[in-house]
């Protein structure tokens, strides 16, 4: 009986072993990770983002909402947000945006064709004529802003590259 015991052991171990590593695979196949869907950040995460894209501290961003859309063709992103007005003009030139006229149809086809399901995403509250479009790192990003209310809404569209882990 002794003799079998160091073998036996030996062939649970690496039985175990197999297990273990093709458990991820396993489960994968059976339960598939969830890969499109809505991401609302908290609010010091959108603040903190707010602030890298604006190149200000987080304390100068008020009020940060944001909330994410992932499909696995694009990322979608609707931010609102309070800040002063020159950083937002530091933010149009850096990024080369250009300003265009927001007619009742360009907001309905760019800005609230695909409305995220928050109460707090209202561009059209702003009340503006125009709004800045453009291309930054592969990024389309279209932003509405109001200098008297120091209020915007900005939307970062990002596509994914198939390819890409």
């Amino acid at each position: 009986m002794k003799k079998y015991f160091f073998p036996l052991l030996m062939g649970v171990l690496i039985l175990f072993g197999v297990v273990l590593t093709a458990t991820p695979w396993v489960a994968d196949y059976l339960i598939p990770a969830k890969t499109t869907g809505y991401r609302r950040a908290p609010a010091p995460e959108a603040q903190e983002a707010l602030a890298n894209w604006f190149n200000v501290h987080p304390n100068e961003v008020k009020y940060p909402e944001a909330i994410q859309y992932i499909t696995p063709e694009q990322k979608t992103a609707w931010f609102k947000f309070d800040i002063e007005r020159k950083p937002v003009e530091q933010f149009i030139r850096a990024m080369g945006l250009k300003q265009m006229d927001l007619t009742a149809e360009v907001m309905q086809q760019r800005f609230l064709a695909h409305k995220p399901p928050v109460d707090w995403w209202r561009p059209t509250e702003l009340t503006r004529q125009t709004y800045f479009t453009g291309l930054s790192g592969g990024q389309t990003l279209s932003l509405v802003y109001n200098a008297e209310l120091q209020r915007g809404y900005l939307l970062v569209n990002t596509p994914i590259d198939p390819k890409s882990p």
